[in-house]
């Protein structure tokens, strides 16, 4: 007999979450490293550490931990956005994409952490 399938449903608010986080992690991986012609250790990093901080808040591994990612990554990315405004504020439209994403990807979070919080409370 085979043991029965593990199947794994993301609500609407985690695909946002998944489908924002990826997009902003390939924007400072791919696209500004193709833009400025070189590898820039502070977007590749940046990037990274994005695709890093996404693929935790999915692992189930670390579902007890949940919590605490999530607070990590929105404040990656409130840092990531006024790092912006302080330090780059004139990158143009793949800028401004980037941080309209960024602000996207905080507010899902919020929205899935209520969620969490309604569902154990």
């Amino acid at each position: 007999m085979l043991p029965p399938k593990r199947t794994t449903h993301f609500t609407p608010i985690e695909i946002g979450i998944l489908v924002l986080g990826l997009t902003t992690a390939f924007v400072h991986l791919i696209l500004l490293n193709l833009f400025i012609g070189t590898i820039d250790p502070i977007y590749t990093l940046n990037g990274i550490g994005y695709l890093i901080l996404i693929a935790s808040y999915f692992t189930p591994q670390l579902a007890a931990r949940k919590n605490y990612i999530r607070w990590l990554t929105i404040a990656y990315s409130l840092i990531n956005i006024i790092g912006w405004f302080f330090l780059e504020s004139e990158g143009g439209f793949l800028g401004l994409f980037t941080k309209m994403v960024e602000i996207g990807l905080i507010i899902l979070l919020l929205l899935d952490g209520k969620k969490q919080v309604s569902k154990t409370g």
